[in-house]
Parts: structure tokens; sequence; C-alpha cells
């Protein structure tokens, strides 16, 4: 085991960033929403199982970056402080691998983020048909042309939509349509 791996070791990065950040806030093993401790905007500062990224100013780093701020030194000085030699282009290494790490976690982030889009606008279609349905005499009209009487319209929610929006192979369409719930 290398020196500065040593060095982490005698940390636990979470009781170090708690230090810090005060109340944990989150769920799971990711915990996010603090102030961040280098441009304090809120919100952005996220602590992960081993690292931290902030995704307003873009810091990022693990347990040696955040004892390196609480001493108010870099993180080479910190180093060589406690007997860990490393020149900077390892410590460049070190930065960019957590760098990238934080970049993968943003990235599923991301898709978790489209996805709860994508059932928002699933549930906004839903309200859109539940809105947009017509029980005018008109509707009901089209409804009864078709043998239903105006008393199971009612009761099953049928209605009409000027806009039903639709999706196909080929892409979204929209249509008037007589509408059922399902």
């Amino acid at each position: 085991m290398d020196k500065v791996t040593a060095l982490k070791s005698q940390y636990s990065f979470r009781d170090v960033a708690y230090s810090f950040v005060g109340e944990v806030m989150g769920k799971g093993r990711d915990f996010t929403q603090h102030a961040c401790l280098y441009c304090e905007s809120s919100d952005a500062f996220t602590i992960y199982e081993e690292s931290f990224f902030c995704y307003s100013c873009e810091k990022h780093g693990d347990v040696i970056d955040l004892l390196a701020y609480r001493e108010n030194q870099t993180v080479g000085d910190f180093l060589r402080g406690n007997d860990c030699e490393i020149s900077v282009a390892e410590i460049e290494k070190l930065r960019e691998q957590n760098a990238e790490r934080a970049r993968e976690r943003k990235e599923v982030a991301d898709r978790e983020y489209k996805n709860a889009y994508d059932r928002l606008q699933d549930v906004k279609a839903w309200i859109r048909y539940a809105s947009n349905l017509s029980n005018t005499p008109n509707a009901q009209g089209l409804w009864n042309l078709r043998g239903v009487p105006n008393e199971w319209q009612s009761f099953f929610g049928l209605g009409y939509s000027p806009d039903f929006k639709y999706t196909t192979k080929t892409g979204k369409a929209t249509s008037q349509t007589l509408v059922i719930p399902v």
C-alpha cells in the first residue's frame, strides 16, 4: 500500500465531509444539496461514497482534498507535511480519476432525471387527456352513433379529445378521437 493510500485509509471520507457540511441530506449512498465549500453555491455540492463533486464550480476530490482545504494548504503541501512525497503529475492523475468517476455518476443521474422527466410528461399527457375530455352534446352524440348510451359514457369516462397525442413507429402524432381511459 503506498503512502497516499495509507494516509487516506486513516480517515473516513464521510466523517471529514460532514465536518464541513453539517447535517446529512439525501438518500442512499450519495448525499447532495449542500453549499459548496469552494464557490458557496447552494445545493450543488454532492458527497459520494469516497469523493465529492460540485455541479456549480466543478471542483472535485477525495478525502485528501478536503483535509488540505481544512488545513488551508495545497494538496501537495498537505501530502508533504504528512510524509507522502508525490509528484504533481501523480496528483493530477488522482484528480482526473476522481473527476472521471464523478462524471460517470453525473451521467447516471442525468439519465435518471431524464427518465423522471419522461414519466412526468406521461402524467401531463394523462392530465391533458382528462382535461380535454369533452362531454358536450356533440361528443356524446358521436358515442351515441356507436351505440353507447350517455350513462355508459359517464360511468366509463368516455369522451372526445380534439388533439389526442399518441406515438407511432415514425414519431408522435395528433388526432381528433373518441377516447377511452386505460
